[in-house]
This record gives C-alpha cells, sequence and structure tokens, in this order.
C-alpha cells in the first residue's frame, strides 16, 4: 500500500479573483495541494503541512463558495505532522482508503457534502478555515469561469511551489500516471496522488537573491549565505550587503560584485576572515564563491541583533532579514551556529522563520574546524522536498530520454518541467535536466 488561451481572457477571468479577495492568515504552513471537483472514487480535497512545526486542526473547517466557517468540520484530522498530508472526500473514508489503496496512516475525513450539500461544482471555491474562522487558504477554480484553466473531472490537480496559496486557477496541473507526484490511477479509473504532496520550485513567486544563511559571530568568524532561487542566472555587478545601517553609516556598504554571476541554485558567501581561511575552516572547495574581509574597514559586520540587507545594482532592496534574540524573544540566537530558513521563510524577513543549524540536519550541516556548525555554500530548499532528483519527472530512478521528452513536450509552458519554478519550460531547465541526467 501507499504511504503516502488566451491572454486577454485570463486578465478578464482573474481580475475576478481580485474583486472576491479576502484577507488571509498570514504565513499559515497549511496550504490546499490537490483537488478533483468529480471522480467516480469521489470528489476530494487535500492538503498539506508545508510548515515545520505540527498544526492541531481541532476546530477548522472548510466550506465552498458559500464561504460560512464552521460549515462543514475537518478537525478530526487532529494533528497534522510537517509534511503530512490530509483528504477531505464526499465518499466514506473507507470507501476512499480502499479506492485508493491508501494504509491506515492516511488521514481520511469522509461524507462532504452532508449534511449541508456543500460539495464542490465544475465553477466552485475551496474555502479553509482556522478555529477562529479566519480563512488559511482559498482556491477559486472552474475551466468555464476561468478558461483556459484546468477540469478536474476524474483527474485531479496539482500546482507548483509558486502556486500554493495563491488563489490562481492557472498555476494549476492536472495529474497523469507517473508524473512528478507519483499519481496513479484508482480502481476507478480515477488519476491523482491524495495522501501526499510534494513541494516543487520555490514557494514564493518573483524571489531572485534571497539570505539562505547567516552566523553573526563564530570561531571561524560570521558569515551570510546569500542564494539564487530564481529560474535564471543573475550577475552581482554592483549589488552591495550593509547592516542596520542601511547604506546611510559612515561606513560604505559591502560590494559583492566579485561573485560575477551566480547560477540558479547556486549559493555564496561573505565572510568576516579572509576568503582562503573561511575555505580552509570549513573545508569548501573552490567551486563556492566567498568574498572575506567583512567588516575590516570594507562593509559591516553583524551585531547579536541587527540586520541584513542585499542591494541590487540600482540600489534596490532585494532582500533583508531583522534578527535578534533578544529583540524578538524566542527567536534563535546565531552564536557558534547558524540559522537557516525553509523555502516558506525566505524573501518575508520573519525572524521567527530561522532554524538553528545541527550537525546532520535537512541542510547537511556539520561542523567546521573551529567548532562552528552550518553549511555555508550550499543550500537545500528543507519545505517538503521531493526525494530523489526533481529532473526526474516520471519518477522512474532516473534522468533520462523519457524525461527530456516530457519536458520537450511541454516546452514554453508551465507545469511539469519547470524546474526551477519560474513558470515557462525552457533552456534554463533543460540545462538542469541534462545536468541532472543519469
Amino acid at each position: 500500500m501507499r504511504t503516502n488561451t488566451i491572454l486577454t481572457l485570463r486578465a478578464v477571468a482573474t481580475a475576478g479573483l481580485a474583486s472576491g479577495a479576502v484577507a488571509m492568515v498570514a504565513m499559515a504552513d497549511i496550504r490546499i495541494t490537490e483537488w478533483m471537483y468529480s471522480g467516480a472514487d469521489g470528489e476530494f480535497f487535500e492538503i498539506t503541512n508545508l510548515g515545520t512545526e505540527p498544526v492541531d486542526l481541532t476546530g477548522w473547517s472548510y466550506d465552498d463558495s458559500n464561504r460560512v466557517p464552521g460549515a462543514f468540520s475537518i478537525g478530526a484530522i487532529g494533528i497534522l505532522q510537517p509534511c503530512e498530508s490530509a483528504i477531505i472526500t464526499e465518499a466514506a473514508a473507507a470507501a476512499f482508503r480502499a479506492a485508493w489503496n491508501l494504509d491506515a496512516s492516511a488521514r481520511i475525513v469522509g461524507d462532504l457534502g452532508k449534511p449541508n450539500a456543500n460539495n464542490l461544482g465544475r465553477n466552485d471555491s475551496i474555502y479553509l478555515y482556522n478555529a477562529q474562522g479566519a480563512v488559511v487558504d482559498v482556491l477559486v477554480y472552474g475551466d468555464q469561469d476561468f478558461p483556459g484553466s484546468i477540469r478536474t473531472q476524474n483527474v485531479s490537480g496539482w500546482t507548483l511551489g509558486a502556486g500554493l496559496g495563491q488563489n490562481d486557477p492557472y498555476q494549476w496541473i492536472l495529474s497523469f500516471a507517473g508524473d512528478a507526484q507519483g499519481s496513479i490511477t484508482a480502481t476507478s479509473g480515477d488519476l491523482g496522488n491524495p495522501g501526499s504532496f510534494v513541494v516543487l520550485g520555490p514557494t514564493q513567486p518573483g524571489l531572485t537573491m534571497v539570505i539562505s544563511e547567516y552566523m553573526y559571530a563564530g570561531q571561524g568568524g560570521e558569515f551570510i549565505e546569500f542564494t539564487n532561487v530564481s529560474g535564471a542566472p543573475i550577475d552581482l555587478t554592483g549589488w552591495s550587503f550593509d547592516d542596520s545601517n542601511a547604506g546611510s553609516g559612515a561606513i560604505l556598504p559591502f560590494d559583492l560584485g566579485a561573485f560575477g554571476v551566480v547560477q540558479p541554485g547556486e549559493s555564496v558567501v561573505i565572510a568576516e576572515a579572509p576568503a582562503e581561511t573561511f575555505r580552509t575552516v570549513w573545508s569548501l572547495p573552490a567551486s563556492v564563491k566567498v568574498i572575506g574581509n567583512l567588516g575590516a574597514g570594507n562593509g559591516n559586520n553583524l551585531g547579536r541583533n541587527d540586520e541584513i540587507n542585499i542591494y541590487d545594482h540600482d540600489g534596490a532592496l532585494v532582500d533583508r532579514l531583522t534578527y535578534g534574540d533578544q529583540d524578538f524573544p524566542g527567536s534563535i540566537r546565531t552564536l557558534g551556529a547558524s540559522g537557516w530558513t525553509d523555502l516558506d521563510g525566505v524573501g518575508i524577513n520573519d525572524p521567527y522563520a530561522w532554524t538553528l543549524a545541527l550537525s546532520g540536519d535537512v541542510q547537511q550541516s556539520y561542523i567546521s574546524a573551529g567548532g562552528d556548525t552550518g553549511n555555508p555554500g550550499i543550500y537545500v530548499p528543507a519545505s517538503c522536498d521531493r526525494p530523489g532528483d526533481p529532473a526526474d519527472l516520471n519518477g522512474d530512478g532516473i534522468v533520462d530520454g523519457a524525461d527530456l521528452g516530457i519536458l520537450l513536450g511541454n516546452w514554453g509552458g508551465a507545469g511539469l518541467g519547470d524546474l526551477d519554478g519560474n513558470g515557462i519550460i525552457d533552456g534554463a531547465d533543460l540545462g538542469l535536466l541534462l545536468g541532472s541526467w543519469s
């Protein structure tokens, strides 16, 4: 058992989303990750905890376009662990479990629509409410209301990371057997993957260079890591870093131009120690770009409570993190151990979204020769990540011609094959796939 189009029409259709917009709980970890409005084995939608902490769903509820908090209780799900998914379906829970070959660990709430008849329709809405009745996530969908978007009749829909929580039906993709979500065929012939979800691509659309790791003090000196999470190379000529002075202090911002062009997924490091000293202490290969001597008459050192700012060549702020365990009680203190955040935490300037590095954690952190703990130079986008290589599009364990065929078949569009998550399948994605060739 498993464990788990016309641009004008689109513009007109999506304008309707804005007019019916609702305020959602900031940084909610529970997201709608799959749905099927009509299926032989019963309609369903799936929710997943994309955060790093368990979430108690007691008192949570769902409704359709009627938008009534408490209309259908999903509290029986109980505590949803990080990366764990749950299913809400119109079928009886046992029948749905059998139809999709789900084991007893799968969390299922059945009998959706009883007694309030708030089943999903072809053009409808999925509203998810927390125990206080606040909207946590919403998806307004329908191939008739939004021409060119998917119709989930007997085939479920899912989205890339950048589509999560965006309430944009055009970012959703139809499932097919063996796709990147590991979709299967149910006993009735329905296609989908209820009960598990893996994030593909960045979860925050529009991000470019982000702060991905930092240590304000350590035996080997402080450091800051930046990562290119966009889908294209970025030339850092003219870019700079500054602390809480934000470009206004007596010391000029620290020049990042020596990094040159940073490729998609590449991480670079600025360090207080000389570059070669830092590289030796952390056993970094020459391929990791390091600029040293931060604060040695050039740039501003970090303090216990401080700020990290990165600016582009025009002086525009690209990313910021304001941190400090004293200024933000309960947040981390990066003394001798770095801090990192997953894809849900980058680019949002929330010190509480950051985690202290531990040897062997999901960032592959280790202890340096100086006794500090961290992983400068590599960023692992840990947010319910897909096991294995994301370029393995058909999930058979190898990256080969079959995966290339899928990517080329979707060329110029979005969806399966959009390895960098930038919304279009192009040469950058082809390069990533060929770089992972088995």
